[in-house]
C-alpha cells in the first residue's frame, strides 16, 4: 500500500515539475523570438534548439532523481545488469550498453541512438562506464 502511495506521489511531484520546467523554458533564453538578430538569421532557430536543450536536460534529471529514489531501484544491481556478469571488464561498454537494452530491456533504440548517449555519459572517454559514470 506505502509503495502505491509513493508511486502516486513521484508520478504528481514529476507532472507538477514538467508544468514548472516548461514555464521556465518558455521564457528562459529568447523573450522576444521575432527579433532578428543583425548579421545572425538564424537565431531564432538557435535560440529554440538551446530552449530544447535545456528543458531536456531538465526532465531528465528529474527523471534520474525519481528512479534513485524508488524503493524498488538498486544501482549496483542495475550495473550488473548491463555489465551482463563479465568478469575483469573495467565497466559497461557500448555494445553491452546496445544488447541490454534491446534484449533484455526490449528497447527500440538504434545502435548510433545508443553510441550518442554512451559517449555522452563517459565523461573520461575510455570507452567504458565505470560505476560512478554509471550512477
Amino acid at each position: 500500500m506505502e509503495v502505491v502511495f509513493q508511486e502516486k506521489l513521484y508520478k504528481a511531484q514529476r507532472e507538477e515539475s514538467d508544468k514548472l520546467a516548461e514555464s521556465r523554458a518558455k521564457a528562459l533564453l529568447f523573450p522576444n523570438p521575432d527579433v532578428i538578430v543583425k548579421g545572425f538569421p538564424r537565431a531564432k532557430d538557435f535560440a529554440q534548439c538551446l530552449k530544447d536543450m535545456c528543458s531536456i536536460e531538465e526532465k531528465l534529471e528529474q527523471r534520474r532523481k525519481e528512479v534513485a529514489m524508488r524503493t524498488d531501484f538498486n544501482i549496483p544491481d542495475s550495473y550488473r545488469m548491463f555489465t551482463q556478469g563479465k568478469i575483469g571488464t573495467p565497466g559497461v561498454d557500448c555494445d553491452d550498453l546496445y544488447q541490454t537494452c534491446a534484449n533484455v530491456l526490449d528497447s527500440q533504440i538504434t545502435k548510433d541512438e545508443m553510441f550518442i548517449i554512451f559517449y555522452r555519459v563517459d565523461k573520461d572517454c575510455d570507452g567504458y562506464w565505470c560505476f560512478d559514470e554509471f550512477k
